[in-house]
């Protein structure tokens, strides 16, 4: 695994443009995002729709999740070992966290082909993300789930305890998160780059930052397509499968799902 260090998305899509020979207003860039720890090999494997759209992808651009073979971040594995030589990762990462997990934790995806693949990172600065926090409101979130929810919700859970156990409040690291995923997408957009997501699981953080994607993006001319799959977790300590359930909850226009292709 090589890594480059980019300046900014501009300079990564100039030369990504100059490689492929395309403009970079054609240049299709897939962010993935997904659950947390706790998945095992009892659990559903990535989605092949996903990967497809992965692989359909000039880039995958992720929020600099430190590898796991315990995360979603395995699906990159997947990408790697299928995209071969081809294949192009692009991660936000803060800065002080690049050398201290962000290179360790990537150091151990070693699979078959990743010798040559590349994965270039953009040292993002804490300052930046919180300067455009007035962005990325919480609160408004809260407020879009509840309306939204009144009106298109399916009964998965109970309205009184929805937010206690859909979007619950969000600790201060998972908000900075949020705020680092949106900020991501937002400057692959202002550098030129078609944007589209797709989460397999995650729909705690994810839910949140999809939101904040439909108050910012909302216009056509602005909307980001998000593609959440389900993901099925198996409790390591109860043994209980817990599913992602954004899309059970949330109807809107800008969320496709899946239920049942799984793998």
């Amino acid at each position: 695994m090589r890594f480059i260090s980019e300046i900014s998305p501009s300079t990564y899509l100039t030369r990504l443009s100059l490689e492929l020979d395309k403009p970079i207003t054609s240049l299709k860039a897939v962010h993935i995002k997904g659950f947390g720890p706790n998945f095992t090999d009892d659990d559903c494997l990535f989605p092949l729709k996903a990967l497809d759209q992965l692989l359909s992808a000039d880039v995958v651009v992720f929020d600099g999740d430190d590898f796991s073979e315990n995360d979603f971040t395995r699906s990159i594995r997947d990408y790697l070992k299928t995209k071969k030589q081809a294949s192009r990762l692009l991660a936000f990462k803060f800065a002080d966290e690049i050398e201290s997990h962000f290179i360790p934790a990537w150091s151990k995806c070693i699979f078959p082909n990743t010798d040559d693949a590349e994965l270039a990172y953009i040292a993002v600065s804490r300052n930046d993300v919180n300067a455009s926090r007035h962005l990325y409101d919480i609160d408004a979130a809260e407020a879009f789930v509840l309306s939204t929810s009144k009106k298109s919700f399916i009964p998965y859970f109970s309205k009184d305890n929805l937010l206690n156990n859909l979007f619950e409040p969000l600790r201060a690291s998972q908000v900075e998160y949020v705020a680092l995923g949106t900020f991501a997408i937002e400057q692959m957009r202002k550098a030129g780059a078609r944007v589209s997501v797709v989460s397999w699981g995650g729909w705690l953080v994810v839910g949140y930052e999809f939101i904040q994607n439909s108050i910012l993006f909302s216009d056509n001319d602005n909307k980001v397509m998000w593609s959440y799959f389900h993901a099925n977790r198996r409790n390591p300590v109860s043994g209980i499968i817990q599913e992602g359930v954004l899309s059970k909850i949330l109807k809107h226009p800008m969320l496709t799902h899946s239920d049942k292709e799984l793998s």
